[in-house]
């Protein structure tokens, strides 16, 4: 079954009406007839199981058939803080964590950080990266779009990653302290560092703040792929996998 998101399509007794690139994606590319159903979710966790009424130039009707909650959402919500890696690294970064259940990005410049680009180019990059999480949404069938926040610096993603029960940033240069069950309390937020590592003011920053770093282990991961491969430990530790 075809499944797609609402996008301020309103709901009216039982009804809505789909235009523009979805309803071009929906007759055209997909060519649904009058009859066939689909998912829609509304992004707050509700699915709606629909039908085609009619179809009209450049519009379609749907009706609803039946509700229900979306039951593929985590019961806690997981932000990652990724320090931007240079080129289109952060794409697949996106893509990856989307799909294995994060709730939210930001994106960070560090002091280390080889792509800083400029406000407008940041601009841009923001409304592709959302683009990627939309689809990966899609994809996998999220009850939400999982949204990429605007850039923050170093020590701005601090304090807010202060505002979590659990926060911790992930330290290539820890050796002895690990993530466990027991430090995993409500909801979760990290800090994954660029290709240069956290230098050691940034750490000490965080230290001062009560944010520890920890180890993910023996091997050193690519920082595009360091959040997706926690990602899972985190939901299967929470039973949330």
């Amino acid at each position: 079954m075809q499944r797609f998101f609402l996008d301020g399509e309103r709901i009216n007794d039982g009804k809505f009406t789909v235009s523009g690139e979805k309803f071009n994606h929906i007759c055209n590319s997909l060519r649904m007839s009058v009859g066939d159903t689909a998912v829609f979710y509304d992004g707050e966790f509700t699915d709606y199981r629909c039908k085609l009424l009619s179809v009209q130039a450049g519009s379609a009707v749907f009706s609803v058939l039946s509700s229900a909650r979306n039951e593929t959402e985590p019961k806690i919500k997981i932000t990652v803080f990724q320090c931007l890696p240079k080129g289109d690294k952060m794409d697949d970064m996106v893509k990856r964590c989307v799909q294995f259940g994060v709730y939210r990005i930001v994106p960070v410049i560090s002091s280390r950080c080889i792509s800083r680009p400029d406000k407008k180019t940041l601009s841009k990059k923001t409304e592709r990266l959302n683009k990627i999480s939309r689809s990966s949404a899609m994809q996998s069938m999220r009850g939400c779009i999982p949204r990429v926040e605007n850039a923050v610096d170093f020590s701005t993603a601090i304090e807010r990653l202060c505002e979590y029960p659990t926060r911790f940033i992930c330290y290539e240069q820890e050796r002895t302290r690990k993530i466990t069950r027991d430090m995993l309390h409500g909801d979760i937020a990290f800090l994954i560092g660029p290709e240069g590592g956290i230098s050691p003011e940034e750490i000490e920053l965080a230290a001062r703040r009560g944010i520890d770093g920890v180890s993910l282990g023996g091997r050193i991961l690519r920082t595009e792929d360091a959040a997706s491969f926690l990602l899972p430990i985190l939901l299967s530790m929470t039973d949330n996998l």
